[in-house]
């Protein structure tokens, strides 16, 4: 099964989220907008897995949560990879308690290694995707965004307290890739 692991975002985040990717929003055949239902943070891509694997993961996703307490994030500002003049995803970054966020990564990413897991070519960024831009898009879409998005502060003053990380399966449907968590991992209370 195709999986990744992520934090979820409370119900009010995905709702101003959706709000501002109203405001933002071109419509065009290049740029594919994603739902708000699908709205979280990306902690690893997986990729393909097999069952046997979740049991596995299920103990990764234990044994960080257990060392880092809950930590509050937020949505600060509007951006796109790898730029605003060549738009790939259009994207809300995340701010707060940053130094919980990383810590949780490494060490999640340090477990992950002996199951086949290697590290990550890219620096870790933060963010929720917003939108998929596709190379075909035209001229007057590009500007439209550009307009809208670059380093736009959001309208969401909210925050929101990280409590577990989830290990999410994706299912690739006509309609867009579909959610599921696997298993709920809940941060150490202490």
């Amino acid at each position: 099964m195709r999986s990744f692991i992520a934090i979820e975002l409370p119900s009010s985040i995905i709702e101003e989220l959706s709000l501002i990717s109203q405001d933002i929003r071109v419509e065009s055949h290049a740029i594919s907008w994603v739902r708000p239902s699908a709205f979280h943070l990306t902690l690893r891509f997986l990729g393909d897995i097999s069952l046997d694997k979740v049991l596995q993961i299920r103990k990764v996703l234990e044994e960080c949560a257990g060392h880092i307490s809950s930590f509050n994030l937020r949505i600060e500002r509007l951006g796109a990879f790898p730029n605003i003049l060549r738009p790939r995803v259009i994207w809300a970054g995340v701010s707060g308690e940053m130094d919980e966020l990383r810590s949780l990564k490494e060490e999640m990413d340090d477990l992950l290694l002996p199951l086949g897991f290697a590290l990550e070519p890219r620096f870790f960024t933060p963010h929720l995707t917003l939108a998929r831009v596709k190379n075909e898009i035209s001229s007057p879409d590009k500007e439209s965004l550009r307009q809208k998005v670059p380093g736009r502060e959001t309208k969401i003053l909210s925050s929101f307290k990280v409590e577990f990380i989830s290990l999410m399966e994706s299912k690739l449907t006509p309609q867009g890739a579909k959610y599921n968590p696997l298993y709920r991992a809940p941060l150490n209370r202490i």
